[in-house]
C-alpha cells in the first residue's frame, strides 16, 4: 500500500494527529519512528505526541477516541522523532 504509506508519513511529519486502530498501527511501526510508542501487542492502546494506536480488534474503545479526540484537540505535535524510512 504504498500510498497509505505515503499519506501517513507527510501527516506525520506535518505534526497532525494520527489514529490507528488494529492492524492499521502496522504501518506506523514500519515506518520506523525512532522513540515513539507505538501499540504493537495484542490488545493495547497506546497514545504519543498525537499518534494514538489500539491493536484491538472491533470498534474503537472509549479510551482510544478520547485519546484521539485530544491530539485532535491539540492540532499540532511538533515534539516527534524523525522517521528511519
Amino acid at each position: 500500500m504504498p500510498d497509505a504509506v505515503r499519506f501517513v508519513r507527510s501527516v506525520y511529519r506535518h505534526g497532525k494527529p494520527i489514529g490507528a486502530l488494529g492492524s492499521g498501527a502496522g504501518i506506523l511501526s514500519g515506518l520506523e519512528p525512532e522513540g515513539l510508542r507505538v501499540s504493537t501487542e495484542f490488545p493495547h492502546m497506546i497514545s504519543d505526541r498525537g499518534v494514538v494506536t489500539d491493536t484491538a480488534p472491533g470498534a474503537a474503545h472509549p479510551d482510544f477516541t478520547g485519546a484521539f479526540v485530544a491530539a485532535i484537540a491539540a492540532h499540532r505535535h511538533w515534539g516527534r522523532p524523525p522517521l528511519r524510512c
